[in-house]
Order: C-alpha cells, then sequence, then structure tokens
C-alpha cells in the first residue's frame, strides 16, 4: 500500500517528463512497431478469426438480444438507416436498368437519367445521418452463421 503511493507520488510529480518519454519513444520506434503489429496480424489473421467465431457461437444469443435491445432504444436511428439503405439500393437498382437500356438503345436514343427536386434533400439528409452516426460500423455478418 506504501509502495503505491509512493509510485502514485513520484508519477504525479514526473508526469510532464514520462509522458515525453512515451511521445518520444513512439515518434523514433512508430515504423518498427508498426512492420512487428502488422506483421502479427498477417501471421495470426487465420486464427483470430476462428477465435472470434468460436466466441460468437458461445455468445450469439447475448449479441442478438443486445442488438435487438439497441435497435429498440434507438428505433429513429435504426429507422432513418433503412430508409436510406432502400433508398440507396433503388437508386442504385435504376441506375442499373438504365445503363443496361441506355447501352442496347442506338446512340440517338440514349436515356437520360431524372433528377427529382427532393435529391437535393435526400443528399442532406445523407449527409446528417454520417455526421450523427458517432459508432463506427462492425462488419460482422460472416458470423451470424458460423460454420462448424
Amino acid at each position: 500500500d506504501k509502495e503505491i503511493a509512493r509510485m502514485k507520488v513520484y508519477y504525479e510529480t514526473h508526469k510532464e517528463k514520462l509522458s515525453a518519454y512515451g511521445k518520444e519513444y513512439y515518434k523514433r520506434n512508430r515504423e518498427t512497431e508498426l512492420h512487428r503489429f502488422k506483421a502479427y496480424r498477417e501471421k495470426n489473421l487465420g486464427r483470430d478469426l476462428e477465435r472470434k467465431k468460436l466466441w460468437y457461437a458461445r455468445n450469439r444469443d447475448k449479441i442478438l438480444a443486445y442488438a435487438k435491445a439497441y435497435d429498440l432504444k434507438n428505433r429513429d436511428k435504426r429507422n432513418a438507416y433503412q430508409r436510406e439503405r432502400r433508398r440507396r439500393m433503388k437508386e442504385a437498382a435504376k441506375g442499373a436498368t438504365a445503363e443496361v437500356a441506355a447501352s442496347t438503345a442506338e446512340p440517338s436514343m440514349k436515356i437520360e437519367p431524372v433528377q427529382h427536386p427532393e435529391s437535393a434533400d435526400d443528399h442532406e439528409l445523407t449527409r446528417r445521418m454520417k455526421q450523427a452516426s458517432l459508432a463506427p460500423q462492425l462488419k460482422l455478418s460472416f458470423l451470424l452463421n458460423p460454420t462448424e
């Protein structure tokens, strides 16, 4: 207990020096540490993936319950996300059909895409939604149906 108190006092009195040393060490060794980290990740990628799949298989019910509770709690965000996703998919489908029609038609009969007046509002909504999303999105869909 006295040792911990002594260490706390030492840290408080030398906080700036220790912080500067840590920053200097990071600057000096950033490239080598980053290379070591990337090499480790590359080497153990398969093992990490298997470990994550096993963890997900054990905790699947908890994770899905948490996701459901989060969606219920943040219903407005979820609904806005779904509306935006459907709109993007619809636009992508329209763009694909227009491209197919344009490629099959004669050059003089090309179809020009129609710009709707509310598209500016949609872009503004999209921009605001991106700003509002605080948490980074995780792509864990491969874990939903783990193969064993």
